[in-house]
This record gives structure tokens, sequence and C-alpha cells, in this order.
């Protein structure tokens, strides 16, 4: 969100008003987001670890002793494990590629002197990056859970995507809530927010009913 408000391919977009041409383009690191930013990454990745392994991978077998398999992962289960693994890819150029860690970005949206100020943007660029993070993660175990049948799998999918629709209603609320904010970006959030919202209402029955998963996941 934060790269879609400051920039496009030609640099400095008028987001706010006229003023945002003074708007900084230094590479001076924010520290301070950088630091809570590692911090909660190493938490949210003890906290994946920790819940991945709490669940022992038994084989199972039927009454003769033949371990029953998996069933492959394939129908419509194939175009999840797409969007999932590509996920974590969006995430990190996300982070990437955003202001979050610019310092001279941070002061000007910040500081009460500048043009661009709204007490808004600092909590929101803070919980913006830290549910990325969470996203970034919480995806990376979902992959880990999808190839190794993990029984848990489609109840943490549903969570996940009860995440990423919070995520997105999170980033419209605060862009709903910056009074000079450019209308394109405010209805590019209300369409993220709509797309994920269409996903999600179509992912989570899935996995409630579906047969597929039920013998695919069942270590």
């Amino acid at each position: 969100l934060l790269d879609d408000i400051l920039t496009n391919s030609s640099g400095i977009r008028l987001t706010y008003n006229q003023e945002a041409k003074e708007s900084p383009k230094s590479t001076s690191i924010n520290w301070l987001m950088l630091i809570v930013f590692i911090m909660f990454l190493g938490l949210f990745a003890f906290l994946s670890f920790y819940v991945y392994n709490k669940n022992a991978k038994n084989k199972l077998a039927n009454e003769n002793g033949i371990e029953i398999k998996p069933e492959a992962i394939g129908g419509w289960l194939v175009l999840s494990a797409i969007g999932l693994v590509l996920t974590p890819l969006a995430c990190i150029w996300t982070i990437y590629t955003s202001h979050y860690f610019n310092l001279d970005t941070w002061n000007y949206l910040t500081l009460a002197t500048s043009s661009a100020y709204n007490s808004l943007w600092a909590p929101g660029l803070v919980s913006e990056l830290l549910l990325t993070t969470s996203v970034l993660v919480f995806s990376i175990l979902l992959i880990f859970m999808l190839f190794t049948y993990d029984k848990r799998f489609p109840k943490f999918m549903i969570m996940f995507l009860s995440l990423k629709v919070f995520t997105e209603l999170v980033s419209f609320l605060f862009v709903m809530g910056i009074s000079n904010i450019d209308d394109k970006v405010l209805q590019d959030a209300r369409t993220s927010l709509i797309k994920i919202s269409i996903t999600a209402a179509i992912w989570i029955p899935y996995f409630i009913r579906s047969t597929r998963c039920k013998e695919t996941f069942i270590r």
C-alpha cells in the first residue's frame, strides 16, 4: 500500500496534494522500523516452527497393517497450491520495494511539521508491515503443511484466508482515515478488499466440505 501511495513507474505520485513534490527520495534507513521488522519476523518464525513440529507426522495404517497413503494433490487444490507458493514471493517483493525502512519517507509522513502529516500514518504503516510479515511467515508454514499432507492444513488455510481479509480491511480503513489521500489509492484498496473477500468466500467452504481435502491431508 505504501508503495502504491508514494510511487509509480515515473517516481513520486501526487497522492496527497501538489506539495507531495517535496516527498524525499533519499535512502536513509529507518533503523527502528527495521529492528521491529526483524524482531517480529523472528517471533512469527519461531511460533510457526513450534506449531509445525507440534503435530507428529504419523503414518496411518489399515486393519491389515498396510499404510494408508494420502490422495495426491490435484483438482482444485492445485490452484490453491499455486497461489500459496506465490504468496511469500509477493510479500517479499512488497516489503523490498516499499518505503517502510526509508527514514526520510517516515519523517515526511509522521512529523507534524510535514505537509503530508496525519496522525494515522505511524500506527498504520507499522501495522501494515507487521501484517504483511505475518502473511509471509504464515504462508511458508502452510506450504510445509501442504506438501507433508498435514491434517491441520485445511483448518490453517481457513485461518490464513481470514487473516488476508483482515489485512486488506485494515489497509482499506487506514486509507479511508487519511483525509488527503488520492482517490485512485482508495479505489485500489477497496478493489483489493473485494477481491480477497470473494476469494475467501469461495475457498473457505471448499476447505470445509471438500472430500479431496479430507482424503489428502491425513497425517
